[in-house]
């Protein structure tokens, strides 16, 4: 450390620490890197490590993936980041199954998330650029797995603000990820939805009625547009008025777009539209009093660790970035990772057991223990906090709502939660039966 971007260096990968009495912050008060991006870092205190060999990099350092053994098949274990995440967009539109629980091959164990694809040069060309471990085997396992249907992804935005939900798409363009991009505005269109698999709608600030609703149409209407007064407007998305929302209209789409089968994906305080507005009764908003938790790392723990949610996750707890809100309450939840038991005097086993398809399910919870909560930046009166909800599952109808509480594509930097949005996304349509 002792050169000179030593600075640099404290500043990322230190541990902050706010007290409550400090200055109220602009903005987060945590952002330790290494624990963001869910990777280890090592301070060596013996300076002999800078009398290894060095070389000067002219681009971009990469590790390779690789590929072991023989045969027509391959196996490539999930490590619960994006690289495997995004494998079924890298391999040409092969065939890409997801293997439902642990498996035994050849002596070795591939867990449940494991992709098999057939061993051909797309597929071993995808493994090495993105860093992976695969394994070739004589023939896909014998376990249950189901196929992989690469979602057509509508991504929504709001006029209120965009930059948030612009740090989300900067992540999905990085990673290869296509999407159709629109306003809230359109969601009205009859049928727009139904050309679609999965809505990701981020963070937008503001109440969900605002969102509904959008702005008082007062005064004259404010364009964005390409024109001659603005001619570097309007390039990705364009309205004659920023101010109307979705309106109910879009709202009902949004509802039965769940319904007949869909995906919607909703993170931070955008997750409060479907819950407030009653989407699955078994969610609700926890409402601190004293709560304290401004942008900072906190570590969550696994509750569901069967959802493909957390495929490639192997710790039981890891840390993720949260600001402040929102908490969920899950009906049940305390008694069962899976949701509420059926009552013992239900009168049709059949009306219990499709009533309880359609609880919600806590996949993340924020540490039970407030004095294990804060990882790095300011906490405080963190017992209302603990063991609140962080990512939810919703079933809705046919398909589900995942509700994510904390920021999982916070401006590039919490590439560790990168792989939950994802996986959600490449398993849409297996989120039920497991």
């Amino acid at each position: 450390m002792d050169q000179p971007y030593t600075a640099l260096i404290r500043t990322v990968l230190a541990r902050q620490h706010f007290r409550p009495d400090d200055p109220t912050p602009y903005d987060d008060t945590g952002w330790s890197l290494d624990a963001l991006r869910n990777v280890t870092v090592y301070s060596i205190a013996d300076s002999s490590v800078l009398a290894q060999p060095m070389r000067l990099l002219t681009a971009d350092d990469a590790v390779a993936g690789t590929v072991s053994g023989s045969g027509g098949m391959l196996l490539v274990p999930h490590l619960g980041d994006w690289r495997s995440a995004v494998l079924p967009w890298k391999v040409g539109g092969a065939t890409v199954s997801v293997t439902d629980s642990a498996t035994t091959v050849d002596g070795t164990t591939f867990p449940a998330g494991t992709f098999v694809l057939a061993n051909s040069a797309t597929a071993r060309d995808a493994v090495a650029k993105l860093g992976l471990k695969a394994t070739a085997v004589a023939a896909a396992p014998g376990v249950k797995s189901h196929a992989v249907a690469l979602p057509r992804i509508a991504f929504i935005h709001t006029w209120i603000e965009t930059q948030n939900e612009g740090w989300l798409r900067h992540a999905f363009e990085d990673m290869g990820i296509p999407f159709t991009y629109m306003s809230t505005q359109r969601l009205k269109e009859p049928g727009l939805l139904d050309r679609y698999d999965v809505v990701v709608f981020p963070h937008v600030n503001g109440a969900p009625t605002t969102i509904v609703n959008g702005r008082a149409m007062v005064g004259p209407a404010i364009a964005w547009k390409k024109s001659a007064l603005t001619p570097n407007l309007g390039v990705i998305d364009s309205t004659d008025d920023i101010r109307p929302g979705m309106g109910l209209e879009g709202l009902a789409a949004l509802q039965h777009f769940v319904e007949r089968g869909g995906l919607l994906i909703t993170e931070g305080n955008s997750s409060l539209l479907p819950v407030e507005y009653g989407f699955n009764p078994s969610v609700s908003v926890a409402t601190p009093n004293r709560l304290m938790a401004r942008g900072a790392v906190f570590n969550a723990q696994v509750v569901d660790r069967q959802s493909p949610i957390l495929y490639g996750y192997d710790r039981m707890t890891f840390p993720v970035y949260f600001n402040q809100a929102p908490l969920f309450n899950v009906q049940g939840a305390s008694r069962s990772p899976r949701g509420p038991q059926v009552a013992q005097n239900a009168p049709d086993p059949s009306i219990a057991k499709a009533a309880d398809a359609q609880r919600a399910r806590v996949i993340l919870r924020f540490d039970t223990n407030a004095d294990s909560l804060l990882v790095s930046g300011l906490l405080d009166n963190g017992g209302e906090m603990a063991g609140k909800a962080a990512v939810v599952d919703a079933p809705l109808g046919k398909g589900h709502m995942v509700l994510f509480g904390i920021r999982p594509m916070w401006r590039y930097e919490t590439q560790g939660s990168y792989a939950m949005l994802i996986n959600a996304m490449v398993n849409w349509n297996a989120l039920s039966g497991r």
